[in-house]
């Protein structure tokens, strides 16, 4: 996990990203060995241990996840420009609150 975290830091700005996504899919395939070695009793108990770990990742998170770039907030967010200065959000897909489905009853 050291190594992890020493490569995603170490990234090259812009990189970072795809450093990431290569980490993951080097981690996804250590536990999916792991798992595939396992018999059935262990294998459960290594699954509820993992979703446990993971559980405890995205309450430490938020659930949040920043790439290159950005930065991720969990709370408001009070973005101003005063004095001549510029603010500015970019987004990807965003979904805010609990919109009701399209359809005839709905438009």
């Amino acid at each position: 996990m050291d190594q992890t975290a020493a490569a995603i830091e170490s990234a090259v700005p812009g990189e970072a990203g795809q450093t990431q996504a290569a980490v993951a899919t080097a981690w996804q395939t250590r536990f999916q060995d792991l798992l595939e070695d396992l018999e059935e009793p262990d294998r459960r108990a290594a699954v509820e241990q993992l979703q446990a770990l993971l559980g405890l990742v995205r309450h430490a998170t938020g659930g949040m996840v920043a790439r290159d770039g950005g930065v991720a907030i969990g709370g408001n967010a009070d973005l101003r420009a005063d004095r001549g200065s510029v603010a500015a959000v970019r987004t990807g897909d965003v979904t805010v609150g609990n919109p009701q489905p399209p359809g005839p009853d709905h438009v």
